[in-house]
């Protein structure tokens, strides 16, 4: 459990670390309200990550290689912990990412 906790702090602390880097790239792109939007969207992944892996801990998997993933797939994660497709999202991707360099 301790294992499991701390793989998923981890996790957390990569989507921050790429939420500061991509968010002013992204901002840079975008003129008006398209701009404001992607702010919000970045803002509300940001407030909802960390009850997120709190809530979908118990449903991350790990593999006899040592890589992670969901148990079930995001559509279903979403409807039965209550969380955005795109908090998720961000998640999967970090831990594409780290399953990357377990690859390795």
């Amino acid at each position: 459990m301790k294992k499991k906790f701390r793989i998923v702090s981890m996790l957390l602390t990569v989507v921050l670390l790429m939420s500061v880097f991509v968010t002013p790239v992204a901002a840079g792109q975008r003129n008006g309200r398209g701009q404001e939007s992607s702010q919000n969207n970045v803002q509300n992944i940001e407030k909802e990550l960390p009850y997120a892996i709190e809530l979908v801990e118990p449903y991350v998997e790990r593999s006899d290689k040592g890589t992670f993933r969901f148990s079930s797939g995001l559509g279903v994660l979403s409807r039965e912990l209550g969380l955005s497709i795109e908090v998720l999202i961000e998640l999967q991707k970090s831990m594409a990412e780290r399953n990357g360099h377990i690859d390795e």
